[in-house]
């Protein structure tokens, strides 16, 4: 997870709407104390809440994300001087923003209800 990310971030052209999404993204403290509910489910599998950013397999790809994200936005970097250890954890500074983060930079389809659920009954 840690590598697509990094990967996509590093592709964001200076010019990409995405820039402007990800700027939004450090605006405000939200980004950073809550994990995003637009996230799939599947950053949730990736990286669960109990993941520490020294287990093995993690650090190196979680730096190279960590890296990417001071690049693409310099105003992380304060959040996290401002968030971080006042308010929460950095590992949780870092899985939150990566949430929002992952809901920018691979937004899901909205679901479509089944056929026939939420019509109107006859």
């Amino acid at each position: 997870l840690c590598k697509e990310l990094t990967a996509r971030l590093a592709s964001i052209e200076s010019t990409s709407a995405l820039v402007a999404d990800l700027h939004l993204l450090s605006s405000s403290d939200a980004a950073f104390l809550q994990p995003s509910t637009a996230a799939s489910p599947a950053f949730a599998a990736a990286w669960p809440e109990e993941q520490q950013l020294d287990e093995e397999g993690m650090s190196e790809p979680f730096l190279a994300l960590a890296a990417a994200a001071l690049e693409a936005d310099a105003r992380v970097q304060k959040r996290c001087g401002r968030l971080v250890p006042k308010k929460l954890s950095e590992a949780t500074f870092w899985r939150n923003y990566s949430s929002a983060l992952h809901a920018v930079l691979f937004p899901q389809e909205p679901a479509v209800p089944a056929a026939g659920a939420g019509g109107d009954a006859a």
